[in-house]
């Protein structure tokens, strides 16, 4: 019986949140649209902390590590969640169902201690301000920060392997959205009354005893804050204990009434939307009370913003690689027409594709790294009509050599390499059109060849006149000419260029416009 059961589970299968399809959908569009969010919001208050100097400090050390947790705990169970949602597929492996409840018990245990130590960090601050540093060292930080994890770690092993080493009944459908400990208790075939026993003992006593931590901190705040004289400040501070508190007790109350009882009470509809505000909800709002209410972090925001948007609007090295991908393209077909359909597969051009975006994406990152480090005066003007990298050096107080000659050699050698191939392609184009007899073919391919390279001429030297001078030169005007040229004349060019030249896109466009008419 024990070995048919153990050879019989080798998958599970999750009960969605709706049968209903115009439901799902709905409810997967709101479910990305949140989860995005959340990304977008930690993420971004991960790259303001680890950017400002300003922000190197304990308080948002820890935060840093809450962002990184509200990160990795919708990560887990919302990707397969949406998967449910939009495919239907309900079915997870053995293995994986293992690996998804282990690291959210580790997620979830990690953030219960570390919201522990972030109460007692703003203790220490509010309580005793002039031996804050010293109580609380980066020394100490790490140590606490290194603690949490490892304890998450070991409760998670523990419940994990609880869980995970008894055999389960043929019936394997998971009453809920993800692996978690109360359905998956429901599958056992054999009474589990010793093994609750102790994840209630572990569980209750870890959460009990961090949530006490917790709580203890914010009753000396705020008893600190009443024998203060100052109203201001005491409203300042009730206003952010009331909101981390709100926080604290949401995540605590969710995460206790989901683990610390007993799986006789598990109701599967009334799980779902706990494990929802801990999983989902809570990860959401974390950024906005935690961050968004402080003026530091959101100065970094805003900072941080600033220089992803400067970065956005410069010279795409997508359109420069696509550009390349499409001479080779092009130098294929006129050169090797009856090989074309061969070597120009669906799968190469899939992956010219996406080397395209890769690279643009990689210089992204390169070029507002780099930018994220400089500092600028309280109100730089800038000399354009919108962000973009010289100007922005030009107002920077602090010195951009070095990111000048990033930029020089970076965008320098991409432009270069690129282009040559685009003329190598092109010049071959020639000799084989060349070699043909026929006057109408050769004209043809010049006539292509010569409009083709006339707007790659124009966006690589109007995007190397503006990017490829050092900070320090003075023709502000030619560089706005030049900008308006690359990113507002070469859009407008490049259709006529490269389609409407083109009998098959003008029949094409001619059929629609037809069709649109007639309906």
């Amino acid at each position: 019986m024990q070995g048919v059961n153990l050879s019989t589970v080798s998958e599970f299968v999750l009960v969605g949140l709706s049968d209903v399809p115009a439901v799902r959908f709905l409810l997967f569009v709101l479910f990305l649209i949140i989860y995005l969010a959340t990304m977008a919001g930690n993420i971004t208050i991960l790259v303001a902390i680890s950017t400002d100097t300003r922000l190197h400090t304990p308080m948002y050390f820890f935060l840093g590590n809450l962002s990184l947790l509200d990160i990795l705990c919708p990560t887990i169970t919302v990707p397969k969640m949406l998967e449910v949602l939009l495919l239907e597929n309900k079915v997870i492996s053995y293995t994986g169902c293992m690996v998804q409840l282990f690291f959210l018990i580790d997620v979830v245990g990690t953030e219960i201690f570390l919201l522990a130590v972030m109460a007692y960090d703003r203790y220490v601050a509010i309580c005793h301000p002039l031996q804050y540093m010293n109580i609380v060292s980066m020394k100490l930080c790490a140590q606490l920060a290194i603690g949490t994890w490892v304890v998450g770690i070991f409760n998670s092993l523990l419940h994990t392997s609880l869980i995970f080493t008894l055999l389960f009944c043929d019936s394997n459908e998971v009453d809920q959205y993800y692996c978690d400990i109360p359905p998956m208790l429901a599958l056992f075939c054999f009474p589990t009354y010793c093994r609750e026993l102790v994840i209630l003992a572990v569980a209750g006593v870890l959460g009990s005893s961090a949530f006490a931590v917790t709580l203890i901190s914010y009753i000396y705040i705020l008893l600190a804050i009443l024998c203060r004289n100052s109203s201001e400040s005491r409203h300042k501070v009730f206003s952010t204990c009331g909101s981390h508190l709100t926080v604290v007790c949401l995540f605590y109350g969710t995460t206790i009434c989901t683990y610390v009882r007993p799986s006789s009470t598990y109701s599967p509809d009334q799980d779902r939307i706990v494990s929802m505000l801990y999983g989902i909800v809570t990860p959401l709002i974390n950024p906005i009370i935690y961050s968004l209410r402080n003026k530091e972090v959101k100065c970094a925001l805003r900072r941080v913003i600033s220089h992803i948007r400067t970065a956005l609007t410069r010279p795409h090295l997508s359109e420069i690689y696509l550009l390349a991908a499409m001479a080779y393209d092009r130098y294929v077909s006129i050169s090797k027409s009856l090989l074309y359909e061969v070597v120009m597969s669906p799968g190469v051009c899939t992956s010219l594709l996406t080397v395209s975006y890769l690279a643009g994406l990689l210089n992204t990152i390169v070029h507002t790294s780099a930018l994220l480090h400089l500092s600028f005066c309280s109100s730089p003007v800038i000399n354009n009509f919108y962000c973009a990298v010289p100007p922005l050096f030009v107002v920077a107080s602090t010195d951009t050599y070095l990111n000048d000659v990033l930029m020089f050699v970076y965008v320098g050698f991409n432009m270069m390499a690129t282009n040559l191939f685009i003329l190598t392609s092109y010049a071959c184009i020639m000799v084989a059109e060349g070699r043909t007899g026929s006057a109408a073919g050769r004209h043809k391919a010049c006539s292509t060849c010569a409009s083709h390279l006339a707007a790659v001429v124009i966006f690589y030297v109007s995007a190397t006149f503006n990017y490829m001078q050092h900070s320090s030169s003075n023709s502000l005007h030619s560089r706005q000419i030049a900008s308006i040229i690359y990113t507002i004349v070469v859009p407008m060019l490049n259709p006529v260029i490269y389609s409407l030249r083109n009998k098959e896109v003008k029949n094409a466009l001619s059929s629609f416009i037809r069709r649109k008419m007639y309906f």
